[in-house]
C-alpha cells in the first residue's frame, strides 16, 4: 500500500467499531478501547483511511499537554496492514501536527515485550527513556520513550 492510497481525517462517532476491533487486535486485554472510546472529542484524534476501500487501518491519539511535551496516547495499525508503511505516514503527519506548535518533545508508553513497536520507535530515534514497572492494566512493564523535535 503505497503513501497516495492513505487518507488520514479527524476522528468520527461512526468509525467507533473499526478502531474497537483494531483495539482488540492490537491490545488483547488492555483497555485501549475505552480510553479511545472516551476520547472521541479531544483536538488530536486521526483514523488513516484507505482511500479505495475507506477502511481505517490505523490511528492515533495525543495530546498537548505543556508549552514544550506532547503525549501519543494511542498509535496502532491493523495487524491486516502492519509493515507496509502506514505507520510511518500516521507517526510522520503526528510529529508534522507537533511541530506547527511549541513542541520540542514527545513521549510515549510501550510494553516491553512488544520488541517490534520498540524497535520501528528507536528507527525514528525515540529513546527508551525509563521502564515503568507494572505500568499497563495486566501488571506488565512498559518503556517510557521520548524523541526530541
Amino acid at each position: 500500500m503505497s503513501s497516495s492510497t492513505i487518507e488520514i481525517r479527524k476522528v468520527m462517532k461512526k468509525d467507533l467499531k473499526e478502531i474497537q476491533f483494531i483495539c482488540e487486535k492490537c491490545f488483547p486485554g488492555d483497555d485501549a478501547f475505552e480510553l479511545a472510546e472516551s476520547l472521541i472529542g479531544v483536538e488530536h484524534y486521526y483514523v488513516a483511511v484507505e482511500s479505495t476501500s475507506k477502511l481505517i487501518v490505523g490511528f492515533v491519539i495525543f495530546g498537548i499537554y505543556s508549552i514544550e511535551t506532547a503525549h501519543i496516547m494511542i498509535f496502532a495499525v491493523h495487524p491486516n496492514h502492519q509493515r507496509k508503511g502506514i505507520g510511518l505516514i500516521i507517526l510522520v503527519f503526528t510529529l508534522d501536527v507537533m511541530r506547527k506548535s511549541p513542541i520540542v518533545r514527545v513521549r510515549l508508553e510501550v510494553k516491553i515485550d512488544n520488541v517490534p513497536a520498540i524497535q520501528f520507535y528507536k528507527k525514528y530515534d525515540f529513546k527508551i527513556k525509563s521502564k515503568l514497572k507494572e505500568y499497563y492494566d495486566d501488571l506488565s512493564d512498559g518503556y517510557l520513550m521520548v524523541k526530541e523535535l
